[in-house]
């Protein structure tokens, strides 16, 4: 055989045969990549469920640049490492024709692009609440930094609505029901916190002996705080108007500490010159609009269990037992459509839909309602500050991924 004839039988095979045996193994590699990409969404999004449960969050010059618009590029353009599509095809919008395995890994990457869309829409989120929730936010956050998260959150929204939109067509296609359009389950907010209702009566009686030391003796700040002890978690995420499904416990107790805040701005105000009226009357006013939408709600849920209308300010909230209402009201919670003006809704009973909680988790029936919307009147707090570094590890390589 001559050399030009053997020539001529490797061209043969090669753009003959070799499509052929890629077309058969293209289908394994795409499922081994939708396998892989899988694993790292889920990771990503228990990850960003932590984050929007923490207090702890990135400083706001840390946020800004993680959604820089080169970031935001380059999240736009990333290709998993290994992938057997390139940006082109990964771009293309699904449609029928398309191989299964096709199908499913565009879905997979779509749901994975949206999730660091979503870490990054938490982010910013929350430090835009938090600052927003400030006694003067344009002191101290400025309005020309707040116009760019707010424009930046927007564009989040967009992108995180292009992902989403792509994978539910590749559902579409499939004709299934994508695992990340499931419900999220399970109630996240600090009120559900065990911890904390088991330890609701201890704080009560803290919160006693703070006030009891303010108005009897002459304490200083960091004594009568000390003597509160209250956990971070709590202080730092109360929100300004109730929300659906907080027990009446704690309503209670945020009642009592802000009696107590309450009291100890009278303190300063009146006892200590050094103190500045005008900043302190401010917060005054916040936690009095904060006292009386709590006592409000405890009134409401109280006229909906007995149909005795008790007044918003009928009892000092630090000397209450906890349990002179009862085991069986320990999980009571205030389940209406809506806040303040709460509906007489039988326990357990309640919107099935969307209650943001003050650190940002809301239960939803599709992901992708999740921080559709920005709640104005909530706090977030900070859990460890360093000069102007707030840390947190869970996010540090979350662009970077392959």
């Amino acid at each position: 055989m001559s050399r030009l004839h053997k020539f001529s039988m490797c061209i043969i095979l090669v753009v003959y045969l070799m499509p052929q045996v890629f077309a058969n193994y293209a289908p394994e590699m795409l499922k081994s990549a939708t396998h892989e990409l899988r694993i790292k969404r889920v990771s990503l999004a228990q990850k960003t469920d932590e984050a929007v449960m923490s207090t702890t969050f990135f400083t706001y010059y840390y946020c800004l640049t993680i959604s820089s618009e080169g970031r935001l590029t380059q999240l736009q353009e990333f290709v998993p490492e290994d992938s057997p599509l390139d940006l082109k095809e990964l771009s293309k919008e699904p449609r029928l024709g398309m191989t299964k395995e096709h199908l499913e890994y565009l879905m997979e990457y779509n749901a994975f692009q949206y999730e660091k869309v979503r870490a990054l829409y938490v982010q910013i989120f929350k430090v835009l609440l938090y600052h927003n929730s400030r006694v003067d936010p344009e002191r101290a956050f400025g309005l020309k930094t707040q116009h760019t998260f707010e424009t930046r959150l927007k564009t989040l929204t967009e992108l995180r609505d292009r992902y989403i939109d792509l994978a539910v067509k590749s559902v579409e296609c499939l004709a299934i029901v994508a695992p990340y359009l499931l419900p999220i389950s399970g109630p996240g907010c600090i009120w559900h916190s065990q911890e904390l209702l088991n330890n609701i009566q201890r704080y009560l009686e803290q919160i006693a002996r703070a006030r009891f030391i303010l108005r009897y003796e002459t304490p200083t700040f960091t004594n009568w705080k000390q003597m509160a002890g209250l956990p971070l978690e709590f202080t730092a995420t109360i929100p300004r108007e109730p929300q659906p499904g907080m027990p009446i416990t704690y309503l209670r107790l945020v009642e009592a500490y802000s009696s107590l805040l309450l009291d100890a701005c009278h303190y300063q105000l009146y006892r200590e010159l050094l103190s500045d009226p005008a900043q302190i009357q401010e917060i005054i006013q916040y936690w009095q609009c904060i006292l009386g939408a709590y006592q409000q709600a405890i009134a409401e849920f109280h006229f909906c269990i007995t149909g005795v209308d008790a007044g918003v300010a009928s009892f000092d909230p630090t000397l209450m037992d906890i349990n002179e209402y009862g085991n069986h009201h320990w999980d009571e919670s205030i389940l209406a459509h809506d806040m303040p003006h709460h509906s007489c809704t039988p326990p357990r009973v309640g919107p099935s839909h969307a209650s943001a909680s003050v650190s940002g988790t809301i239960r939803v029936s599709s992901f992708a309602d999740l921080f559709s919307h920005l709640p104005s009147g909530d706090r977030v707090g900070v859990s460890q500050l360093a000069g102007d570094t707030t840390w947190t590890t869970i996010f540090d390589d979350l662009f970077m991924q392959k």
